[in-house]
């Protein structure tokens, strides 16, 4: 995908500071975290769009549960606008939302 000056999208949102990925850090401090609450498990629920994150959330849920020990994560996929409402009064645990192509981005051909 190329933005409305011809440049790559992946080459614009490539970032050198990021963070780096550690799945062992990651499991220690969730075990830690459940630890501190006083539990062995945690269940968060994933906030979603119904047709177009569906997938994503899907995937999501899979990779949190496979890696995190004792974490289940129940997907819910809602219509947008109900997704909105609930994002503004703060009924989820997690989210995940996204941004749209406009006009101005262009798929190369």
């Amino acid at each position: 995908m190329v933005d409305g000056e011809g440049k790559d999208f992946a080459a614009l949102a490539t970032s050198t500071t990021s963070t780096t990925y550690n799945l062992k850090k990651a499991q220690q401090y969730f075990q830690a975290g459940l630890k501190e609450l006083g539990q062995d498990s945690l269940t968060l629920n994933l906030l979603g769009d119904d047709d177009a994150t569906k997938s994503i959330t899907e995937f999501l849920q899979s990779q949190l549960a496979s890696h995190l020990d004792g974490l289940k994560v129940e997907v819910t996929n809602i219509p947008k606008q109900l997704r909105i409402t609930r994002m503004q009064s703060g009924d989820y645990d997690l989210v995940f939302t996204g941004w749209e192509r406009t006009s101005k981005m262009r798929f190369p051909s």
